[in-house]
């Protein structure tokens, strides 16, 4: 992911580059800001499948829940067991919802499989 110093490096360096009339300086400031513009797109499709996935399988288990299906949590755990998210044995709801460290996992887990930009 490019950092918000290093938007503004690239900046710096494509006023030089237009200051002395450099195109192929400029050709390289463009093709780098493109390409991390194509790497965020990436991680974004991928969050949002992610998220719409997850959206999906909580639907599913309250659709199941009322109906009085057997195992309605089925599809949310399916969901976070692919994601390494299940709770430990025996976690405490309130436990999971306000411990930060669960958060940070996921962000870490995520950041793992997506592509980084330069």
């Amino acid at each position: 992911m490019m950092t918000r110093q290093r938007i503004t490096a690239l900046r710096e360096h494509a006023q030089a580059a237009q200051l002395i009339n450099d195109a192929d300086e400029l050709a390289v400031v463009v093709t780098e800001l493109l390409s991390a513009v194509e790497a965020a797109q990436l991680r974004e499709h991928l969050l949002r499948g992610d998220y719409m996935a997850l959206l999906a399988a909580a639907r599913a288990s309250i659709a199941a829940e009322q109906c009085c299906e057997a195992a309605p949590l089925v599809f949310l755990r399916a969901e976070l067991d692919r994601h390494g998210q299940l709770p430990a044995a025996g976690e405490r709801a309130m436990r999971v919802l306000a411990d930060a460290t669960t958060t940070q996992a996921l962000i870490a887990h995520r950041a793992d499989r997506l592509p980084i930009g330069t």
